[in-house]
């Protein structure tokens, strides 16, 4: 085991520790603290794997920093009985696409467990009423694997 603090290196391979919220308010407070990681390597594309977020400001900031080509998040804006999401909806993740509109955008964490509310379908429908270029955005089935070219 090697903590990922803020960084670490295996191999050829950079990888940098993000954070996020893993909901708001109380029920934010009382969830573990959130991991996303960057990977990077020298002629591959910059994947920004965002973890158990929603969208916050050290999302946007590791967007900017890292300028990632491909972006993994978990959505489905699941919930508790009450509170808000403590993982990305929708919106959230248009606010991704908006954030970096060249990116791969991959959406994964849905229809996973019962409080995940947002199904594959609704992000289908959804992401482009909110103005998200579908061109750039996959939305796999369970053990579905998605390449990049990008």
């Amino acid at each position: 085991l090697r903590p990922v603090v803020p960084e670490a290196v295996f191999g050829n391979v950079t990888i940098t520790r993000t954070a996020g919220h893993h909901g708001t308010g109380a029920i934010g407070k009382a969830m573990a603290p959130v991991s996303g990681f960057v990977f990077a390597a020298p002629a591959e594309p910059t994947v920004y794997v965002a973890g158990d977020t929603i969208w916050c400001d050290e999302v946007a900031e590791a967007i900017t920093t890292h300028r990632p080509e491909v972006i993994i998040v978990n959505a489905s804006g699941a919930r508790f009985m009450k509170g808000d999401p403590i993982v990305m909806t929708a919106e959230d993740v248009a606010k991704v696409h908006a954030a970096a509109p060249d990116a791969l955008l991959i959406v994964v964490h849905l229809e996973a467990i019962n409080h995940c509310l947002e199904r594959r379908d609704h992000y289908r429908e959804r992401l482009p009423a909110l103005g998200v270029d579908m061109a750039r955005v996959r939305i796999p089935n369970d053990g579905e694997a998605v390449e990049s070219s990008a």
